[in-house]
Protein backbone atom coordinates (compact mmCIF):
# COMPACT_ATOMS: atom_id res chain seq x y z
CA UNK A 1 0.00 0.00 0.00
CA UNK A 2 1.28 3.23 -0.99
CA UNK A 3 1.64 5.76 2.04
CA UNK A 4 -0.20 8.90 1.35
CA UNK A 5 1.02 11.96 0.19
CA UNK A 6 2.36 14.78 2.56
CA UNK A 7 1.19 18.33 1.61
CA UNK A 8 2.22 21.60 2.88
CA UNK A 9 0.83 25.13 2.79
CA UNK A 10 2.64 27.43 1.45
CA UNK A 11 3.13 31.21 2.15
CA UNK A 12 0.64 32.18 -0.75
CA UNK A 13 -2.18 30.03 0.44
CA UNK A 14 -1.92 26.58 -1.77
CA UNK A 15 -0.53 23.37 -0.92
CA UNK A 16 2.95 21.93 -1.61
CA UNK A 17 3.31 18.33 -2.44
CA UNK A 18 5.92 16.36 -0.50
CA UNK A 19 6.44 14.15 -3.36
CA UNK A 20 5.72 14.58 -7.03
CA UNK A 21 5.99 11.91 -9.96
CA UNK A 22 7.81 11.96 -13.20
CA UNK A 23 7.57 9.90 -16.34
CA UNK A 24 10.38 7.77 -16.76
CA UNK A 25 10.20 5.74 -19.86
CA UNK A 26 6.43 4.02 -19.20
CA UNK A 27 6.55 4.12 -15.51
CA UNK A 28 5.54 7.34 -13.56
CA UNK A 29 8.33 7.58 -10.76
CA UNK A 30 8.34 9.14 -7.20
CA UNK A 31 10.69 11.84 -6.13
CA UNK A 32 10.51 13.46 -2.64
CA UNK A 33 10.38 17.34 -2.75
CA UNK A 34 13.23 17.50 0.18
CA UNK A 35 15.32 15.90 -2.20
CA UNK A 36 15.04 18.27 -4.84
CA UNK A 37 18.37 20.07 -5.51
CA UNK A 38 17.68 22.47 -7.92
CA UNK A 39 15.57 23.05 -11.14
CA UNK A 40 16.51 24.40 -14.12
CA UNK A 41 14.35 25.79 -16.87
CA UNK A 42 15.02 23.82 -20.60
CA UNK A 43 12.79 25.53 -23.21
CA UNK A 44 9.45 24.27 -22.35
CA UNK A 45 10.60 22.12 -19.82
CA UNK A 46 12.27 22.14 -16.40
CA UNK A 47 15.32 20.13 -15.97
CA UNK A 48 14.92 18.38 -11.85
CA UNK A 49 18.42 17.61 -10.34
CA UNK A 50 17.89 15.18 -7.70
CA UNK A 51 20.98 13.40 -6.34
CA UNK A 52 20.39 10.27 -8.32
CA UNK A 53 20.57 12.42 -11.36
CA UNK A 54 18.25 14.43 -13.98
CA UNK A 55 14.61 14.42 -15.00
CA UNK A 56 12.94 16.09 -17.39
CA UNK A 57 9.24 17.74 -17.08
CA UNK A 58 6.76 19.23 -19.32
CA UNK A 59 6.56 22.60 -16.88
CA UNK A 60 7.61 25.53 -17.01
CA UNK A 61 9.70 26.57 -14.57
CA UNK A 62 7.62 29.14 -13.23
CA UNK A 63 4.32 26.77 -13.07
CA UNK A 64 6.99 24.51 -11.18
CA UNK A 65 8.36 27.06 -8.62
CA UNK A 66 4.89 28.23 -8.04
CA UNK A 67 3.44 25.23 -6.68
CA UNK A 68 6.64 24.78 -4.41
CA UNK A 69 7.13 25.94 -0.74
CA UNK A 70 8.74 29.28 -0.79
CA UNK A 71 10.37 28.50 2.91
CA UNK A 72 12.76 25.99 1.04
CA UNK A 73 12.65 27.33 -2.77
CA UNK A 74 14.49 30.17 -4.05
CA UNK A 75 14.21 31.47 -7.69
CA UNK A 76 17.79 32.84 -7.98
CA UNK A 77 17.67 33.51 -11.63
CA UNK A 78 14.95 33.64 -14.53
CA UNK A 79 16.57 29.84 -15.17
CA UNK A 80 16.98 29.15 -11.67
CA UNK A 81 15.10 27.94 -8.82
CA UNK A 82 17.14 26.16 -5.60
CA UNK A 83 16.46 24.18 -2.92
CA UNK A 84 17.82 26.20 -0.01
CA UNK A 85 18.33 23.13 1.89
CA UNK A 86 20.73 22.00 -0.48
CA UNK A 87 22.90 25.22 -0.63
CA UNK A 88 26.50 24.68 1.00
CA UNK A 89 27.96 27.65 0.19
CA UNK A 90 27.80 31.03 -1.61
CA UNK A 91 30.39 33.24 -2.60
CA UNK A 92 30.40 36.89 -3.99
CA UNK A 93 31.53 37.16 -7.90
CA UNK A 94 31.13 40.84 -9.75
CA UNK A 95 28.44 41.65 -7.39
CA UNK A 96 26.54 38.78 -8.11
CA UNK A 97 26.03 35.17 -5.73
CA UNK A 98 27.43 31.92 -7.03
CA UNK A 99 25.95 28.76 -4.97
CA UNK A 100 27.49 25.92 -4.10
CA UNK A 101 25.07 22.84 -3.82
CA UNK A 102 24.87 19.45 -2.34
CA UNK A 103 25.51 17.48 -5.30
CA UNK A 104 28.54 19.36 -5.99
CA UNK A 105 26.92 22.19 -8.97
CA UNK A 106 27.29 25.70 -9.29
CA UNK A 107 24.66 28.12 -10.00
CA UNK A 108 24.97 32.32 -10.35
CA UNK A 109 21.92 33.92 -9.02
CA UNK A 110 20.94 37.01 -11.34
CA UNK A 111 22.08 40.36 -9.64
CA UNK A 112 18.43 40.53 -8.62
CA UNK A 113 18.52 37.24 -6.98
CA UNK A 114 21.33 37.94 -5.03
CA UNK A 115 19.72 41.46 -4.11
CA UNK A 116 16.95 39.35 -2.64
CA UNK A 117 18.78 36.35 -1.27
CA UNK A 118 21.15 38.67 0.49
CA UNK A 119 18.19 40.38 1.73
CA UNK A 120 16.15 37.13 3.19
CA UNK A 121 19.13 35.32 3.59
CA UNK A 122 22.12 37.39 5.20
CA UNK A 123 22.86 38.80 8.78
CA UNK A 124 26.30 40.59 7.95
Amino acid sequence: MLERARHALTTNGSVSPGRIFVRDGEMMIPIAVRDIIRLEACDDYTAIYVAAGKHLVHVSLTEFTARLDPENFMRVHRSHTVNLNHVRSAEEFDRRLVLYLSDGSEVTASRSGTQEFRRLYTLA
